[in-house]
């Protein structure tokens, strides 16, 4: 996990572009020698800073379009599912999606969802806070969510599962 709130969003976008190729670059080459890479997710917030149509191509679009085969996975947060190319979506095999106000963006989500979700949109309207809509290759039916708030998993968890180092060991 890397911090970046303390430097600026232009360093931020190379730093994590750098990083994601470096995980990516290893990995292949980990599979080339025959070995097995470990799994990593690479995590994207606000996914449409570097996933957009408008974006040069970088290692996060390589990651969605190849990762898998080198047990690099890829997850993209955004609200803003209508700006990311239809390519990247398609490659993307879990989506999750919470309450959505834009109709533009429901329907880019029922468009790209990997199962029906034809008559979903007025669900995806009302979607409380903590509510959401699974989409998966693996799954053949769109499946409701229901995430809990991080406090209540922190009070339901003992403390000392909660200790980073503890967390590492693990």
């Amino acid at each position: 996990m890397i911090d970046t709130s303390t430097i600026s969003a232009d360093a931020e976008l190379l730093l994590g572009n750098m990083v994601a190729h470096h995980i990516l670059d290893k990995r292949i080459k980990q599979k080339q020698e025959g070995k097995e890479p470990t799994p990593v997710a690479v995590v994207l917030e606000e996914a449409p800073r570097v996933l957009s149509k408008d974006s040069p191509p970088n290692a996060y679009m390589r990651i969605a379009r190849e990762g898998r085969k080198f047990n690099v996975g890829l997850i993209a947060v955004s609200q803003l599912i209508s700006v990311i190319p239809e390519d990247i979506l398609a490659n993307i095999n879990t989506k999750i999606y919470m309450g959505m106000a834009s109709g533009k963006e429901r329907r880019a989500a029922i468009d790209n969802a990997l199962n029906d979700m034809e008559n979903e949109e007025d669900e995806l309207l009302r979607l409380d806070v903590g509510e959401a809509v699974l989409t998966s290759s693996v799954i053949g039916f769109a499946l409701p969510l229901k995430i809990p708030f991080v406090d209540e998993l922190k009070r339901s968890l003992p403390s000392e599962s909660l200790s980073p180092k503890k967390l590492i060991e693990e």
